[in-house]
């Protein structure tokens, strides 16, 4: 028996278990597969898996470039990437933030203000609306909440 499956997020541990039992296992990129750039092509787990399937047979008959079979990290290797990705995701969260905090005070008239500023409580408290009233009690509440919820 032959196993083949393309790499992703969810982790290699299938892989593992499957050489622990004697089963020959392939991990192949998804990306190096190839597809008709030409036209869009329909996108199912049976069309998938065939073209999978058709990758492996090429593979083992020997032909060069038909896909890129990626070498299965240790755990210990793939427990190291987790931080990296944590922190890539975090920092997207932190981006959601800052431009949800600066959408909410640009529909009110506000520019300029930058909310990972270490000032950004008082500056806060100073804004005025683009037609010159103080900042609405529940707007600031609600901006005052989205620093605070973000680290920022």
């Amino acid at each position: 028996m032959i196993v083949i499956q393309e790499a992703g997020l969810d982790g290699f541990w299938i892989h593992r278990v499957l050489q622990s039992e004697g089963i020959e296992s392939h991990v192949v990129d998804p990306a190096s597969i190839a597809t008709s750039r030409r036209r869009r092509r329909a996108k199912t787990d049976r069309i998938d898996g065939e073209a999978l399937v058709r990758a492996l047979l090429a593979y083992k008959r020997g032909e060069p470039r038909v896909c890129a079979m990626v070498k299965a990290p240790t755990p210990e290797e793939e427990d190291r990437r987790r931080v990296c990705r944590e922190r890539k995701v975090l920092i997207a969260e932190r981006v959601q933030h800052v431009n949800r905090i600066k959408g909410l005070l640009f529909c009110q008239g506000i520019t300029g203000y930058e909310p990972l500023r270490r000032d950004r409580r008082e500056r806060l408290e100073e804004l005025r609306t683009g037609d010159g009233r103080p900042l609405p009690y529940h707007l600031k509440a609600q901006v005052a909440a989205s620093s605070t919820g973000s680290n920022c």
